[in-house]
């Protein structure tokens, strides 16, 4: 049983980190000339998706979405 506040709120992010995040032991590795080089992302693309983002943009994808739609991939109802 989990007792208190805090001990809830580290249960619970544990939870999500393990049930969204990514799977251990699941890394694939690709040769590096895999791709042409037109076919890579720049630095700049790369630095672009992968940067931080903000409560405010997750905040406008999910006011964006349409209610009462299927659920994506990975099984989120919006």
């Amino acid at each position: 049983m989990i007792e208190g506040t805090k001990n809830l709120l580290k249960h619970a992010t544990k939870f999500y980190k393990d049930l969204f995040g990514p799977a251990s032991g699941n890394l694939c590795k690709l040769k590096e000339d895999m791709w042409e080089s037109n076919e890579k992302l720049t630095d700049i693309d790369n630095f672009i998706l992968t940067r931080p983002f903000s409560e405010t943009e997750i905040k406008n994808a999910l006011f964006s979405m349409k209610p009462n739609k299927a659920p994506g991939p990975v099984n989120i109802l919006i």
